[in-house]
């Protein structure tokens, strides 16, 4: 057996700090399970606006189809009736500047825009739409 991987063991933290420096891949797995897990979730999706690596024909014929640099990466439908954009990143990661600026669009229409790092963000974030749920049933 020798050279096989040990059998890991389920882990209780989250990936993203179960490693040193989780890939924004793995932390965007993480919050998605978050976001399915959220009973505070109606519906979400991704927009998968990756075309670095690819080819200059395929980036072409992406960008022809919609692709935007700069866009967020999930898009999020909340119980409470409001929406807005999550961009992932890692611990250090940092805005671009094409992502700030869609940010900006965002924060002047009043959409949410938010920069999760983890799962546990999303969970942060999903309370505070309970509470505008509970606050909306008061009334």
């Amino acid at each position: 057996m020798k050279g096989y991987p040990r059998k890991m063991k389920a882990r209780k933290v989250p990936l993203s700090m179960s490693r040193i420096n989780p890939k924004e891949d793995d932390i965007q797995m993480e919050v998605v399970r978050a976001l399915t897990a959220s009973k505070n979730v109606s519906f979400f999706h991704s927009i998968p606006n990756e075309a670095r690596g690819r080819s200059k024909a395929t980036q072409s014929r992406l960008v022809t189809m919609g692709l935007s640099a700069g866009v967020a990466d999930l898009f999020v439908w909340w119980t409470d009736g409001s929406y807005g954009y999550m961009e992932v990143k890692t611990r250090k990661g940092q805005l671009s500047k094409k992502q700030r600026d869609f940010q900006k669009r965002c924060e002047e229409r009043r959409i949410e825009y938010s920069v999760v790092r983890s799962g546990s963000d999303v969970f942060k974030i999903a309370r505070k739409h309970e509470a505008r749920c509970e606050e909306g049933d008061d009334e």
